[in-house]
């Protein structure tokens, strides 16, 4: 399915930080409630709940009793947009969310995660998958817009992203980046906040986490008879962590899993 991930978990006290994707966040909540902060407002998804979140927005979660059980799938939005030119649907959806109540398709979405989870025929996946997408944009989708949020951020916001983007092994400071925007620092601050809805140094972890799960995900075809895949530790410090443990730590703050883990499930 073009390298969708797909996510399985129980929370009883992880909390994740407040985050984005480059994906869309599409799951249904099995047992429980999950709780989040998603455009300003607080939400809670109880059982039989999609969420549904759009790439680049920021939002938390953590449980709303004493735990709460999901399933997750994450799509690329150069998946959909093939898809859904079949359909009509000529730029990538965006969803009216974050919580939806649509018990049919709840089903089918549950149906479709068991399905790849347990490696189903690909020809029922497949159809699945669409069944899924176009029910989801015929029923739950909004006015469609551009999913890349750089050109509707301003460009002083927008040069300071690029900048992180092109840095992230550095130590970067606030100084420097209100040099690139051509900002004040605190005008920088409030600018930055306001678009992304991160400050500058949560968004570069945001990135730096982006950044090793990509290395991590890669590195299975890395190895051979005469080298070796790189090193959690390795691609920490690649990626501007101090150290394999911070790189840990920041990485299931923002994902629910470890890199351990995402290394392994990749595998």
């Amino acid at each position: 399915m073009g390298g969708l991930e797909c996510l399985t978990a129980r929370f009883r006290t992880h909390r994740y930080a407040p985050h984005s994707h480059d994906t869309y966040v599409l799951g249904v909540v099995l047992d429980g409630a999950d709780c989040f902060r998603h455009g300003g407002s607080r939400h809670t998804a109880g059982p039989g709940s999609i969420v549904a979140i759009n790439p680049g927005e920021v939002h938390d979660g953590s449980p709303a009793g004493e735990s709460y059980a999901y399933r997750m799938l994450y799509p690329d939005p150069r998946i959909l947009t093939p898809m859904l030119a079949e359909l009509g649907v000529r730029e990538a959806p965006q969803w009216r969310g974050p919580v939806i109540d649509d018990p049919d398709l709840a089903i089918r979405l549950t149906g479709l995660h068991r399905a790849m989870e347990f490696q189903c025929p690909q020809l029922e996946r497949d159809q699945r998958f669409l069944d899924v997408v176009s029910r989801l944009v015929a029923r739950h989708a909004r006015q469609p817009k551009s999913c890349a949020t750089g050109g509707q951020a301003p460009r002083a916001v927008t040069s300071v992203r690029d900048f992180i983007e092109a840095n992230l092994s550095e130590d970067l400071d606030l100084q420097t980046l209100a040099e690139v925007a051509g900002l004040g620092r605190f005008r920088l601050l409030r600018a930055f906040k306001r678009e992304l809805g991160l400050t500058p140094h949560a968004y570069l972890l945001h990135r730096r986490v982006a950044a090793a799960k990509r290395r991590i995900g890669n590195s299975r075809g890395e190895g051979s008879r005469y080298t070796e895949p790189p090193g959690l530790s390795e691609i920490a410090v690649d990626c501007g962590f101090f150290d394999q443990s911070h790189m840990g730590r920041v990485f299931k703050s923002h994902l629910g899993v470890t890199p351990g883990q995402y290394r392994l499930a990749c595998r």
